[in-house]
């Protein structure tokens, strides 16, 4: 079992909990200048996913490679950026709904924290399956 596998778990935990948090502090921040709630929730569903993906880059895969990346390599790919925007736009259209569902009219911290747990379970999804099939 690769030392990946083996941190896999911790990796989801700690990108779901930081898009959470990550969610709701845009969502609160972009309240007054994004009147569409649909588009906050996006918006705040991508700040989310670049946030956790930041935080597990720099705790779980730094520790895996020890020194972080290294010479040749880029930080974010295209294939991550692809995937987040997927997930941003699925993920953040999911938390608005369901915090339409639980909540009318949703305050924006309530739509920003759903859109960016639903997006970083969405990207962490999308990421399991790339390494997967890179491996």
């Amino acid at each position: 079992m690769s030392r990946y596998q083996q941190l896999i778990s911790a990796g989801i935990i700690l990108t779901v909990v930081t898009g959470g948090v990550a969610g709701a502090a845009s969502g609160l921040a972009l309240d007054g200048f994004v009147a569409n709630q649909p588009v906050l929730a996006i918006v705040a569903a991508f700040l989310a996913i670049v946030a956790g993906t930041l935080v597990r880059h720099f705790t779980v895969f730094a520790s895996i490679r020890g020194a972080g990346p290294g010479p040749g390599r880029l930080i974010i790919p295209g294939v991550v950026l692809f995937n987040a925007v997927i997930a941003a736009i699925g993920g953040g259209l999911a938390g608005y709904l369901i915090s339409l569902s639980v909540l009318n009219p949703p305050p924006a911290a309530w739509i920003g924290c759903l859109s960016g747990v639903m997006a970083s379970v969405t990207m962490e999804l999308l990421m399991i399956g790339y390494r997967a099939r890179m491996q």
